[in-house]
């Protein structure tokens, strides 16, 4: 079985590629960058013969969001994706699975969502991930027997994920504040257990469609805290919004954002998560190195 993997220059990627190859998989590695360099009719020619296409690359949720880094991801999402899918038309024989990684900031702040909610935000990840889910969906017409898997998560946390080293960091620093109260939900998700999940549903031939890929409990930013100064014990200060929106700009409102996100799909498949709760999640992230 042939696997193209999409973004396998990062933690998570690293592992998925290494997870496949274990399983016997021959696994053609391309990143994100490359796809927008080939014409539809190259891409199409590389990825013919291959039994699945994992687009895997994470999106960046704790950086500086300029306008013109949101323009910048924006574009790059957008070219990627449908780069992939454009090239479908020129695929032959065309892969049987395509399997790609969004973010699950999609889902309003009110309600508590499972994988078939349509209650949606309207800020900027929610536009990223509104527009990667369109473009996956014209598969449909271009590949009708085509097998899609979309998936939706959280902070991605290992110990060398960007989301935990920055958390991390900051709290040595003693600038991992609390936002606002504190009781708004962070939704996560640690790394071992979305490769898990990315070897499940690439390998069972009879799933398909959107699942959500976060913890199966709900913690608040309060309980992160609370977790991480186990392991960092420094006092932390209480730094004011303006000084906190000039070293994020536009992401500080993710961290405000109460994203209530459950994984049903995964939990009535009887998928049982290695980090059940944020306790083990942050053990897993601060001893395993």
């Amino acid at each position: 079985m042939d696997v193209a993997v999409v973004g396998y220059k990062s933690s998570l990627g690293r592992g998925v590629v290494q997870r496949l190859k274990s399983r016997g998989m021959v696994v053609r590695e391309i990143d994100r960058e490359h796809l927008v360099k080939l014409t539809p009719v190259q891409l199409g020619e590389w990825l013919s013969g291959v039994s699945a296409i994992l687009d895997i690359t994470t999106t960046p949720y704790l950086a500086k969001w300029t306008g013109k880094y949101q323009i910048g991801l924006y574009a790059d999402r957008m070219v990627a994706i449908r780069a992939i899918v454009t090239s479908l038309r020129y695929c032959e024989p065309r892969p049987q699975l395509l399997l790609n990684l969004s973010n699950c900031m999609l889902y309003d702040k009110y309600d508590v969502h499972d994988d078939y909610s349509s209650q949606y935000d309207d800020g900027f990840l929610a536009e990223v991930a509104e527009m990667e889910m369109r473009e996956v969906i014209k598969c449909g017409r271009v590949a009708p027997d085509m097998r899609i898997v979309h998936l939706r998560t959280g902070y991605v946390m290992s110990a060398h994920s960007k989301a935990f080293k920055v958390l991390k960091n900051a709290t040595m620093l003693g600038v991992a504040g609390i936002v606002d109260d504190g009781y708004q939900c962070m939704p996560m998700v640690h790394e071992d257990d979305l490769i898990n999940v990315i070897e499940k549903l690439a390998t069972e031939d009879d799933i398909q469609g959107v699942f959500n890929v976060t913890m199966p409990i709900m913690a608040s930013m309060n309980e992160m805290m609370e977790a991480i100064h186990k392991y960092v014990k420094m006092p932390q200060l209480k730094l004011p919004k303006w000084m906190l929106k000039m070293f994020l700009g536009e992401a500080l409102s993710m961290l405000e954002q109460n994203c209530k996100v459950l994984p049903q799909r995964l939990v009535d498949a009887g998928y049982e998560f290695e980090c059940q709760d944020i306790d083990k999640l942050m053990e897993r992230c601060f001893t395993k190195q």
